[in-house]
């Protein structure tokens, strides 16, 4: 995620590259998903991830809720 980048422009971005990934054979399972959207964000909600982490079972999740916590 770039720094100037909107949550909604991240959340398309992500959605069609799982979309990509899926028409070629390439199934990203939820918790993988999320793990590496995580990684990505940046570092001004690093205490956001932090939280979320500590707070939720990221692998019971929607990617839909994890964009909507942010």
């Amino acid at each position: 995620m770039e720094e100037d980048e909107s949550i909604a422009s991240y959340n398309n971005n992500i959605k069609d590259i799982a979309n990509e990934s899926s028409s070629i054979g390439v199934t990203m399972s939820n918790d993988k998903l999320m793990r590496n959207i995580l990684s990505t964000i940046p570092e001004k909600f690093a205490y956001k991830v932090t939280a979320l982490e500590q707070a939720q079972d990221l692998t019971v999740m929607r990617l839909d809720e994890l964009i909507d916590k942010y």
